[in-house]
C-alpha cells in the first residue's frame, strides 16, 4: 500500500521523517560547518532567519554567513578547513549531495582545499561577475579579483559581464585556466591589468592571507617549490602589510569623515572594495510558502534554531514522485522542511518544493536531454551542480513529477548515432571524476565523448578504453590529477581548456586547439600533431614522436619543449622561457627568447610567404635574450626582424644563413666553420654588438657594424 505522509499530522512523526531524511543524506553528502571565528560572526538560514552561532555548526542549504569589522571567519567541509573569511565578508552557502557552491557577495575569502572535497564532490567560488572552479588549490578571491597561490583553477567570466578575459599571450577568453603565482583582474579598473591574467607580486598579497600561509606549513613548502615565491619573505612581509592596511583604513574613514553627505555612501562601497571595511547587502532572502504547523526541522545541530514556516491554514495536495532504475530522488523539502521521499507525499498548498535528482551509480552523469515535467505547479527551475540536478517549485495543484532522459554513461553509449558516445552538458563548475579506468564495450565500437559546459576531473587510475577521444565545447575542460592514459585525439573548443597537471602523464596522438592546452609542472604531454588558433602553454615537458608537428596561434613555453624531427609553426605570438629543441620552426607573428634560455632548432624561419600569415604576421619579428643555435638553415624574409638583444644574447649560424629582411644584433652572432651568413639585395645586418666569424659573410645588400667583425673566416661583397 502506498505510504502517504501528510504535513498535517503531530509534530513528532514530521520530526522523525525529517531526522531520516538528514541521516541518510549524512552518509554520502560533504558536511559543512562553521568552523573557528572570531569577533562579531552571524548566520541566518535560507528564510532569512538569525541563527544561534556555535562554533561546528551545520551549514545547510541556503544559509549565509557574514563577519563583521575585525572580525574572521572559516568554513569547513568534512571537518577540514576550507575557506576563510575575512572581515566585513558576506557569503551565501549553495549545498546538494557533495556538491558545494559559496556565493561571495562583499568582501575577500581565502581558500585551501587540497583534501578536503569527497571524491565525488565539487566545490565553486560565485561572484557577480564569475564561477571558478576549486579543487587541490589555495589562494583568494574577492569582487575585483581571483588569486592563485598554488595548484590550478578555471575561472570562467558570467556571460554578458564583457568580452572576455585576456589570457597568458593577451588573447580574450571567458575562461581562463590559472597557473600558480598567477591571478586574474576581474573587473576593468584602469590599470593595465584589468580584465586580464597577470603574475601576482608580493604586494598584492593581504595580511589575511600572508597569516594563514603562516600557520600551513605544507603550503610553505609548496610554494617554495612552485618558485614564484619565498614563503619566508612572505611570512615577514606581515607587519608591513598590516601596517599598510590599518593606514589604508584610516585614510578612507578620514575622506568619509571629510565628505559630503551625498558623496558618504559611494565611499563607504570603495572602501568595502578596497579594504573591507564596508558592509555588504547580501541576497535577498527566501521567504517560503507557509504550512499548517509552525516548525523546525530536525536533525541540524545548530541549536534548533530554525524556523519551518509561519503558520496557517492551507488546503492539502497530493504530489506523486516516480521511481527509476537510473535515477534517485532524495533531500526533499516542503517549504523549507526537510521529508522523507515517498512515492506520494501530502503537502500543504502553496508550499515551496525542491529535491534532488542523483544517477544511480558513482562517476555517472545525465545526458544533456535529462527533463523534469511536473503538473503540481508552474516555474519550475533546474540547476545543475555536477550530475545532480536540484529542481524546485510552487505547490498550486495536486500533481505528479516525471524524470526522463536519465541515461547513465554505461547506457549513453549504446546509441547508434555515427561515433557519438556519450553527451554531458551542464553549468561551468558541474564536475565529473574519472578515477578508474572507463570502458566503452568492444561490441558497441570506438566511441568519441562529448563534453559541453562541463569539467572532467580525470585522476589516480582513471584512463579511456575503446574510446576514440573527445571533443570539448561549450566552456568544458579536461583536467588531469596524477593520471596516466592515452587518447587517439582531442579536440578544444573556443573557451575550453585541456589541463595537465599535478605529475600526470598523457599522450595525445592528435589534438585540435581553438581554446587552451596547459601542461602543468612536473607533467607531461607527448603528441604526434597540435593544430589550431588557440593557445599551448608549457610549464612542465611536451615531447612528439618522429615527424610530430605542431601548429598553434599562441604558444608559451616556460619547461622543456622536445621536438625534434618534427616542425613548429606559431601563426600569432610565441614566448619561451625553458628549454626548446625542433627539427623546424617557422615563425609567422612574434618569438621571444627569454635571458639564460635555449633555442636549438636545424632550420629557422621567420615570416615564409610561402607557408602562411598569422593574424598577427605584417611584421613577423625573433627577440633574442638568450642562446639560439640554427645548426641547419637560417631565413628572415622580407619584412620580418631578428632582434639579438642585450650583452647575454648569443646567435650561432652553424649553416646556411639568409637576410632578405632585417637583423639588429646588439649582442653576439657566431658564424661557426662551413657555415655562412647571406645579407641579400633587399635584406640589412646592424651590428652594434660582436659577429665572430669563422665561416664566410657575403654583402649585397646593407651591412653596418663591420669593424667589429672579428675571427678567421672571409667577407665578401658582392657576388
Amino acid at each position: 500500500m502506498k505510504r502517504i505522509l501528510s504535513l498535517v499530522i503531530c509534530l513528532t512523526l514530521l520530526l522523525s521523517f525529517a531526522f531520516t531524511a538528514n541521516a541518510a543524506n549524512s552518509a554520502k553528502a560533504t558536511t559543512i560547518r562553521l568552523g573557528e571565528y572570531t569577533g562579531a560572526v552571524s548566520v541566518t538560514d535560507a528564510a532569512g532567519s538569525s541563527k544561534s552561532t556555535n562554533s561546528k555548526m551545520r551549514l545547510y542549504n541556503g544559509y549565509s554567513v557574514s563577519t563583521g569589522a575585525k572580525s574572521s571567519a572559516y568554513i569547513t567541509l568534512d571537518d577540514e578547513k576550507a575557506i576563510k573569511l575575512d572581515a566585513n565578508t558576506s557569503v551565501k552557502v549553495k549545498k546538494s549531495g557533495s556538491q558545494f557552491e559559496v556565493f561571495l557577495s562583499s568582501g575577500t575569502l581565502y581558500f585551501n582545499t587540497t583534501a578536503p572535497v569527497k571524491k565525488t564532490g565539487s566545490f565553486k567560488v560565485e561572484t557577480s561577475t564569475t564561477v571558478t572552479g576549486i579543487r587541490g588549490s589555495s589562494g583568494w578571491i574577492n569582487e575585483k579579483m581571483v588569486a592563485l597561490i598554488h595548484g590550478h583553477i578555471l575561472v570562467t567570466e558570467k556571460s554578458g559581464k564583457s568580452s572576455g578575459i585576456s589570457d597568458y599571450s593577451g588573447i580574450k577568453k571567458r575562461t581562463v585556466a590559472l597557473q600558480s603565482g598567477f591571478a586574474v583582474r576581474t573587473v576593468d579598473d584602469g590599470t593595465e591589468e584589468s580584465k586580464a591574467v597577470f603574475k601576482l607580486k608580493t604586494g598584492d598579497f593581504t595580511s589575511m592571507v600572508l597569516e594563514e600561509i603562516d600557520t600551513n606549513h605544507d603550503l610553505q613548502k609548496q610554494i617554495n617549490e612552485d618558485g614564484n615565491f619565498s614563503a619566508e619573505e612572505l611570512i615577514a612581509s606581515i607587519p608591513e602589510v598590516k601596517a599598510a592596511e590599518e593606514a589604508a583604513r584610516e585614510q578612507a574613514q578620514t575622506d568619509i569623515d571629510k565628505a559630503t553627505e551625498e558623496d558618504k555612501e559611494a565611499l563607504i562601497e570603495a572602501i568595502a572594495e578596497v579594504t573591507g571595511t564596508g558592509e555588504g547587502s547580501g541576497d535577498t532572502p527566501v521567504i517560503y510558502a507557509p504550512v499548517t504547523e509552525e516548525t523546525d526541522s530536525s536533525g541540524q545541530d545548530d541549536g534548533g534554531n530554525g524556523t519551518g514556516g509561519n503558520g496557517g491554514s492551507t488546503d492539502d495536495l497530493t504530489l506523486y514522485f516516480p521511481t527509476g532504475d537510473n535515477f534517485t530522488i532524495d533531500n526533499l523539502t516542503v517549504g523549507g522542511l526537510s521529508v522523507e521521499v515517498s512515492e506520494e507525499v501530502t503537502v500543504a498548498s502553496g508550499s515551496a518544493v525542491s529535491f534532488d535528482v542523483y544517477p544511480s551509480e558513482e562517476n555517472s552523469a545525465f545526458t544533456s536531454d535529462f527533463t523534469v515535467e511536473t503538473e503540481a505547479g508552474s516555474d519550475l527551475e533546474m540547476t545543475w551542480e555536477g550530475s545532480v540536478c536540484t529542481c524546485t517549485f510552487t505547490m498550486t495543484e495536486s500533481g505528479s513529477v516525471t524524470v526522463s532522459g536519465a541515461d547513465l554513461l554505461m547506457h549513453i553509449v549504446q546509441n547508434d548515432e555515427d561515433d557519438m558516445a556519450a553527451s554531458f552538458g551542464g553549468d561551468y563548475g558541474s564536475m565529473i571524476v574519472v578515477e578508474s579506468p572507463l570502458s566503452i564495450p568492444e561490441e558497441l565500437g570506438s566511441k568519441t565523448i562529448v563534453l559541453s559546459g562541463i569539467t572532467m576531473l580525470v585522476r589516480d587510475e582513471g584512463s579511456f578504453e575503446n574510446c576514440v577521444g573527445f571533443e570539448l565545447m561549450g566552456g568544458s575542460a579536461i583536467a588531469t590529477e596524477s593520471a596516466s592514459f592515452e587518447l587517439p585525439s582531442v579536440t578544444v573548443g573556443e573557451e575550453c581548456a585541456f589541463v595537465i597537471d599535478k605529475g600526470s602523464t598523457v599522450t595525445v596522438s592528435r589534438i585540435e586547439d581553438e581554446g587552451t592546452v596547459m601542461v602543468g609542472t612536473s607533467s607531461s604531454l607527448s603528441f604526434t600533431s597540435l593544430t589550431g588558433s588557440g593557445a599551448l602553454s608549457n610549464m612542465g615537458t611536451i615531447t612528439t614522436g618522429t615527424e610530430g608537428s605542431l601548429e598553434i596561434g599562441t604558444l608559451a613555453n616556460a619547461g622543456g619543449l622536445s621536438m625534434e624531427n618534427s616542425y613548429i609553426t606559431v601563426t600569432d605570438s610565441f614566448s619561451n622561457s625553458g628549454s626548446l629543441a625542433a627539427s623546424s620552426i617557422n615563425v609567422h607573428g612574434t618569438f621571444a627568447n627569454s635571458e639564460n634560455c635555449q633555442v636549438s632548432v636545424e632550420a629557422l624561419s621567420i615570416g615564409d610567404p610561402e607557408v602562411g600569415q598569422g593574424t598577427g604576421s605584417n611584421d613577423p619579428s625573433f627577440t633574442n635574450l638568450g642562446t639560439v643555435n640554427c645548426t641547419s638553415y637560417l631565413a628572415v624574409y622580407e619584412g620580418a626582424t631578428v632582434n639579438n638583444a642585450g650583452n647575454t644574447a648569443q646567435f650561432m649560424i652553424s649553416g646556411e644563413s639568409e637576410i632578405m629582411g632585417t637583423f639588429n644584433n646588439g649582442g653576439t652572432v657566431t658564424v661557426n666553420a662551413n657555415a655562412s651568413l647571406y645579407i641579400a639585395e633587399i635584406g640589412s645586418f646592424e651590428n652594434n654588438g660582436t659577429v665572430e666569424n669563422d665561416g664566410e659573410i657575403v654583402i649585397l645588400g646593407s651591412f653596418t657594424g663591420e669593424d667589429n667583425v672579428t675571427g678567421d673566416g672571409t667577407i665578401q661583397h658582392g657576388n
